[in-house]
C-alpha cells in the first residue's frame, strides 16, 4: 500500500471529514467536563465553608469557657462596687478564690485581676512596698504556673498591654492575638481571655485568664476532610497563625507569609468586615468564616484550604473515559473515511506524480490514464502537449540565464566595493544628475549634519540642509552646479554648522564624470573638512606674532634695564646730597619710585613673552592690587566706575608679584573693553575666605582650608554659556581684530592653576560677569625682613669694573667710589683682559656686565678665573637669554646681578662675595 501524502486530494478528504468528528467529540468532552467541573466546584464551596462554620464553633466554644470563668468572676468582683449592700470581701479572699480557679484548669497558665488605683478596697497605701502588690500597693495579682509551682506575683506592664488598655476605654471583653510565655523553662503559646469589671458605667478594674492554645493544634490536626489532603488554619484577630493542620511551625507567622498577600488581605478584610468569604488561588480553594467570642469587637478566622486538584479529581476521571471512548469511535471512521478518499484520488495522485517529476525538471514525462475522455483525459493530453514546448525552450533559457548569473556576480562585487570605500571614506561625498538633484550622499556626508539619506534624494543640491544656513552659499553652489554641468571642475571653500552646532570649514569641488565620448553624465560633489587645519593655522601663525613679541621684549629689555641703571643710581646719588629738609629729596623719590616700578615692568614684558623664569615669594597681595589700581584708573574712562573693597591685612601668599599684577590687569582690561562703549562699572575687591569639600565639588584637584579670593565684577553684557565653555581656551577671543589675542584668561587661568588655587566664572546674559580668583593661603607665614632698612655696607679694596655703556660706567664708578671702593674702569672684555693679565694680583674683585661687543663678560671672567682662580667675579646683565644664575655659578663666578642696580644692592653683594658668604 503506497503512503498518503499530506497534500494530495485523498488526504484531504479523509483530513476534512475527520476533523469534524473529531471536533464533535471534543465539543462534547468539553461540556460534560465542564458541567462536572462546576458542579464539583460548587460542591467543594459549599463542604468547605460548612466545615469551617463546624470548627469555628468548636473553637468559640472552648473559648468562651474560659471567657465564661472571666465574666463569672468579673460579676463576682462587681459586688464590691455596688453602692447599695456592697460585698465586703478582703484581698486574700480574692486570692484564694483566683488559686482555687488556676488549681481546677490545668489548661489555664495564669488567673488575674487588676483594679484601678484603690478601686478594690482603699487600703493600696497599706500594701505598699509588699512583693505580691509592688511600691504602689495597688490589687493586681497574677497566679500562674510559670514555674511549674502555682505562685502569685504582681502585673507588669498593665499601662500599655492592650488587655488593660482595650477594657477600659472601651468597655467590652477583650481576646488577645496570641504570644509566647515561659512555662517551667520552656516558652508556651497562650491567648488571654479579658472581663470588664464596670459598676453603673465606671470602670473599676478586669478579670482574666491566660490560656494554654495547645489545644486547638491539638483540634487542627484530628481534622479529616478530603482524605486528609484539606487544612484547618486558625488566625487570630491580628491576622497571625494560631494552629495549623499538620503545621505546628507556622504559629506565630502573618498570614501574608503563609499564603500569597493578596489573597490573606482578602480574607481578613472579609472577616473584619463579618463576612464569610470564598478565594480560588492557583492550585487551591480557601474558604474563610468569622469566629466571634462574647462581645469583642475583632473576630478570628477558621480557613479551610482544599487543593484544587482533589476538588476536581472526580471530573478529571470522567474527562479521560469520555476521551478515550470518543479518541477509539473517531478511529474507527477515519479508517473508512481513508478507504474510501483513497478510491477516489488514485487516478488524481498519478496526474500530480508525473506533474512533480516535470516541475522538478524531468521534461520526458508523460501522463497515461488510458482512453478516459472526461475531464482527467483532456488535462493529461493538453499536459503531454505542454511538455513538448517546455522540452525546446528550456535549453535556449538555461543557456542565457547561465550568462546573466556570471553577469550579476560581477556586478555585485563590483558594487559591494563601491559601497564600502563610498561610505567609509571620511570625506563628504555625493553623486548629482546633471540638474543638480541627489542621486546618492555617503553616510558621512548624511552623518555631518544628522539627516537620513530619504531626505535629500531627489532634492536640489543647493536647497538641501548643508546649505540652509546661508542663501548666499546657496546661489554659489547653484552656480557651481551649472558650472561643472558644462564640464569644468570648481573648487571653493565654506563655513558649515555640523550636528553639534560648532561651525565646521570645508574645502569643497564637485567634480564632472564624463562618458567615453566625452559627455558630461554624472557630477560627483566631494568637502573634506579642514577645520583643525585652519585652527592650526592660525595659532601658528599667533605663536609666530608671540615669539616676535618676545624677541623684540628682550632687547627692549636689555637697553631699557641700562637707562634704569644710570636714572635710579644717579637719582640716589643725588638724594644722598640733598640737605636735610630739602624739597628737592621729594622729587628724587618719586624718580626713585617710577624707576623701581619701571624695573617691575620689564619683569612683566619678560615674564609675558616667557623670557624670564617667575619668582615666588611670600607677599601679602593688597598693596600690589592697590598699585594696579591706581596705575588703571587713567587708562579707563571716565564712563566707567571702578569701586574697590581691598582688605587691609590678609594671610600672605606663595607668588609671584608679576603675576598678581598680570591677573589683575588681564581681567579688568577684558572688563573695561565689555563696556567700551555703554559705559558701567568695575569692581575689584580682595578679602579672605574659609572653602570646605562642598565648596570645592567642581575643583577635586584643590584642597580645603584658607584662601585669599581676588573678585573682579562688572556690569557688562554678560556671556552666553558656550561662550562660558571656551572662555578658558587658548586663542579664543569674542574681541575685534586688534584688541586681543585670546591668550590673556588662558594665562590667568594656567598661573593660578600652577598656584594651586582656582579661577571661577559667574555671568549671564544682561547681568554681568563675575570672575573670583582663590590664591591658598600660607598658614604660619610671616613677612620676609630682608627689606628691613639696614646701613649699606662699605669697603676700601679695588674693583675692576667692566662694561660697554660709558654713561652706566661712570654712574657706577661714582657709586663704589662713594661707598669706598678703589675703582678702575674698563669699556669692553678685551681690554679689561689685557689689563688684569698684567697685573693679576693688583684688584680684589671684578664687577662685569654680560652683554659687550667682542667678547661677553662670561668668557671674560672665565678666562680671569683660568689666570686666578680665586678671583672673586660679580656678572651682571640687563637681560640675556643664554645666561642664568646656575650657569654663573657652575663657571666659578661667585655674584650674579641683574639690572638695573640699587646703591644698596651693590654695596650688599660686593661684601657677601668679598666676605666668603656666597
Amino acid at each position: 500500500m503506497k503512503k498518503i501524502r499530506f497534500k494530495s486530494i485523498q488526504f484531504k478528504i479523509a483530513l476534512w471529514a475527520s476533523a469534524c468528528l473529531i471536533v464533535s467529540g471534543m465539543v462534547i468532552v468539553a461540556y460534560a467536563v465542564a458541567t462536572s467541573r462546576a458542579t464539583a466546584i460548587r460542591a467543594a464551596e459549599e463542604r468547605s465553608l460548612a466545615e469551617a462554620r463546624t470548627q469555628a464553633g468548636i473553637v468559640k466554644a472552648e473559648i468562651e469557657v474560659g471567657l465564661d470563668t472571666a465574666r463569672a468572676r468579673a460579676h463576682e468582683l462587681v459586688a464590691v462596687r455596688q453602692p447599695e449592700d456592697p460585698l465586703v470581701i478582703s484581698r486574700e479572699q480574692v486570692n484564694a478564690m483566683m488559686r482555687q480557679v488556676l488549681l481546677q484548669n490545668p489548661q489555664y497558665i495564669g488567673v488575674w485581676t487588676l483594679w484601678e488605683p484603690n478601686a478594690f478596697d482603699g487600703r493600696d497605701d497599706d500594701y505598699a512596698g509588699s512583693a505580691a502588690y509592688g511600691e504602689s500597693g495597688r490589687f493586681f495579682p497574677y497566679w500562674n504556673r510559670g514555674t511549674g509551682v502555682v505562685t502569685v506575683e504582681p502585673i507588669v506592664d498593665f499601662d500599655t498591654g492592650d488587655w488593660y488598655q482595650v477594657p477600659k476605654t472601651t468597655g467590652r471583653e477583650y481576646v488577645s492575638d496570641i504570644y509566647k510565655y515561659p512555662v517551667m523553662g520552656k516558652d508556651t503559646w497562650m491567648i488571654s481571655v479579658v472581663a470588664p469589671i464596670v459598676v453603673q458605667d465606671v470602670f473599676y478594674g478586669v478579670a482574666g485568664e491566660d490560656i494554654s492554645i495547645t489545644f486547638l493544634q491539638d483540634l487542627t490536626d484530628r481534622l479529616n476532610i478530603y482524605d486528609g489532603t484539606g487544612r484547618l488554619l486558625l488566625i487570630g484577630n491580628n491576622g497571625r497563625v494560631v494552629a495549623a493542620t499538620g503545621q505546628e511551625g507556622l504559629r506565630g507567622r502573618p498570614l501574608a507569609e503563609v499564603l500569597d498577600r493578596q489573597d490573606a488581605e482578602e480574607h481578613l478584610g472579609a472577616v473584619q468586615a463579618g463576612r464569610e468569604h470564598i478565594k480560588h488561588a492557583a492550585d487551591r480553594l480557601e474558604a474563610a468564616v468569622p469566629i466571634y467570642f462574647g462581645h469583642i469587637a475583632k473576630p478570628w478566622t477558621a480557613l479551610i484550604v482544599v487543593p484544587s486538584e482533589k476538588i476536581t479529581a472526580p471530573a478529571n476521571t470522567l474527562m479521560w473515559r469520555l476521551v478515550a471512548t470518543s479518541l477509539v469511535m473517531i478511529l474507527a471512521g477515519m479508517a473508512a473515511l481513508a478507504l474510501v478518499a483513497r478510491r477516489i484520488a488514485q487516478p488524481v495522485q498519478r496526474v500530480a506524480e508525473v506533474v512533480r517529476k516535470v516541475a522538478a525538471g524531468d521534461l520526458s514525462q508523460v501522463v497515461s490514464v488510458g482512453e478516459r475522455e472526461d475531464e482527467l483525459g483532456m488535462l493529461a493530453r493538453d499536459f503531454n502537449h505542454m511538455t513538448r514546448q517546455l522540452r525546446g525552450l528550456y535549453d535556449t533559457l538555461a543557456q542565457r540565464v547561465q550568462e546573466l548569473n556570471r553577469k550579476s556576480q560581477e556586478l555585485y562585487r563590483s558594487e559591494q566595493k563601491f559601497r564600502v570605500i563610498f561610505d567609509q571614506t571620511f570625506q563628504l561625498i555625493g553623486l548629482l544628475d546633471l540638474d543638480g538633484r541627489i542621486i546618492e550622499a555617503n553616510k558621512t556626508a548624511l552623518q555631518f549634519i544628522g539627516i537620513e539619506q530619504a531626505e535629500v534624494l531627489g532634492r536640489p543640491f543647493w536647497e538641501t540642509a548643508w546649505w540652509a544656513h546661508s542663501p548666499q552659499l546657496q546661489d554659489q553652489v547653484r552656480a557651481s552646479v551649472k558650472k561643472a554641468a558644462e564640464g569644468e571642475f570648481v573648487r571653493f571653500e565654506a563655513s558649515h554648522p555640523g550636528v553639534d552646532g560648532r561651525m565646521r570649514n570645508i574645502d569643497y569641488s564637485i567634480k564632472p564624470v564624463l562618458d567615453e565620448n566625452g559627455k558630461v553624465v554624472l557630477l560627483i560633489p566631494e568637502g573634506r573638512d579642514i577645520s583643525e587645519y585652519k585652527k592650526l593655522e592660525g595659532q601658528l601663525r599667533q605663536a609666530q606674532k608671540m615669539e616676535a613679541i618676545g624677541t623684540l621684549a628682550g632687547g627692549i629689555a636689555h637697553d631699557f634695564n641700562n637707562i634704569l641703571g644710570v636714572i635710579l643710581g644717579n637719582a640716589e646719588m643725588a638724594r644722598e646730597d640733598c640737605p636735610a629738609g630739602s624739597s628737592q629729596i621729594d622729587l628724587l623719590d618719586d624718580v626713585i619710585k617710577a624707576s623701581h616700578r619701571a624695573k617691575e615692568l620689564v619683569k612683566q614684558i619678560l615674564a609675558f613673552s616667557r623670557q624670564m623664569e617667575s619668582e615666588r615669594h611670600p607677599l601679602q597681595p593688597a598693596g600690589i592690587v592697590k598699585e594696579v589700581m591706581k596705575m588703571l584708573r587713567p587708562s579707563i574712562p571716565s564712563t566707567i566706575f571702578m569701586e574697590q573693597d581691598i582688605a587691609a591685612s590678609t594671610s600672605l601668599i606663595l607668588a609671584d608679584p608679576t603675576h598678581i599684577h598680570q591677573i589683575l590687569l588681564n581681567l579688568c582690561t577684558n572688563a573695561y573693553h565689555a563696556m567700551e562703549a555703554t559705559g558701567g562699572r568695575i569692581a575689584v575687591s580682595l578679602h579672605e575666605v574659609e572653602l570646605n569639600d562642598a565648596d570645592l565639588l567642581k575643583e577635586q584637584e584643590v584642597r580645603p582650608g584658607r584662601f585669599v579670593r581676588l573678585t573682579v565684577e562688572d556690569s557688562g553684557p554678560g556671556m552666553a554659556p558656550e561662550v562660558q565653555e571656551k572662555i578658558f581656551d587658548p586663542y579664543f577671543t569674542t574681541k575685534e581684530v586688534g584688541k586681543g589675542t585670546g591668550m590673556g584668561l588662558s594665562i590667568v587661568h594656567g598661573i593660578v592653576k600652577s598656584y594651586g588655587g582656582f579661577i571661577s566664572l559667574t555671568s549671564e546674559l544682561g547681568a554681568g560677569t563675575t570672575f573670583d580668583v582663590y590664591f591658598p593661603a600660607l598658614v604660619g607665614g610671616a613677612p620676609s625682613e630682608e627689606n628691613a632698612i639696614q646701613p649699606i655696607p662699605l669697603g676700601t679694596e679695588r674693583v675692576l669694573l667692566v662694561d660697554d655703556e660709558a654713561m652706566l660706567l661712570g654712574m657706577t664708578e661714582k657709586m663704589l667710589e662713594r661707598l669706598g671702593y678703589r675703582v678702575t674702569t674698563r669699556t669692553d672684555g678685551m681690554m679689561a683682559l689685557e689689563t688684569f693679565h698684567n697685573m693679576p694680583d693688583h684688584f680684589d674683585i671684578v664687577i662685569t656686565d654680560q652683554t659687550m661687543p667682542g667678547m661677553t663678560g662670561l668668557e671674560m671672567a672665565t678666562r680671569m678665573l683660568q689666570i686666578r682662580a680665586d678671583l672673586p667675579v660679580i656678572l651682571c646683565t640687563g637681560y640675556s637669554t643664554i645666561i642664568s644664575e646656575e650657569k654663573v655659578k657652575f663657571a666659578g663666578i661667585r655674584g650674579f646681578m641683574l639690572k638695573p642696580l640699587t646703591q644698596r644692592k651693590i654695596a650688599r653683594t660686593i661684601r657677601n662675595v668679598l666676605d666668603g658668604n656666597v
